[in-house]
Parts: C-alpha cells; sequence; structure tokens
C-alpha cells in the first residue's frame, strides 16, 4: 500500500514595492537567473539570520556617534572657554 503524501505547509507572503524597487529586483532575479521569488526569498531569510547582529551594529553606531558629539561639544567649550588642550601619555 502506497502512503499518500504529506502535504507540506508553505504559506505565501505578499508586499507591494515601488515600481523602481520591483525594476531593481528583476534586473537582479534576472543577473543571478532566479525567479524574483527566490530571490526575495533569500533576501528575507538572510535578514531574519541577521537581525540580531545588524540591530547590535546600530546600537554600537549610535554609541560611537554620540560619544564623538559629546567629545566635539567638550572640545567646542574649551575653545570658547579658552582652555589648552593637551594629551597626555
Amino acid at each position: 500500500m502506497v502512503e499518500p503524501k504529506k502535504r507540506e505547509f508553505k504559506p505565501t507572503l505578499e508586499t507591494k514595492l515601488t515600481r523602481e524597487d520591483f525594476m531593481r529586483v528583476d534586473a537582479l532575479a534576472k543577473a543571478e537567473r532566479k525567479s524574483k521569488s527566490e530571490l526575495v526569498r533569500e533576501a528575507v531569510l538572510w535578514y531574519l539570520e541577521h537581525k540580531d547582529e545588524l540591530a547590535s551594529k546600530q546600537r554600537e553606531t549610535e554609541t560611537v556617534l554620540a560619544i564623538r558629539h559629546r567629545d566635539s561639544e567638550a572640545v567646542t567649550r574649551g575653545n570658547l572657554l579658552n582652555v589648552p588642550l593637551s594629551v597626555t601619555g
């Protein structure tokens, strides 16, 4: 007796893109000889796998920018007060 095949659950996802973005996806899919669905599927899966890493890098970038801003303000305040800045080391 042959067992019937189990149906694999493959939900679909629909989204809207600007015409420009659609054309970019279309061109890249053609260049890589993939379907647009395959290309977008790979992009979504890559994003899901790297989301935490990307968020961490974003936080690091924001921290670095905040430190630079703080340092820049400190230098500006020092210059306004004619305080000589020296580096020791």
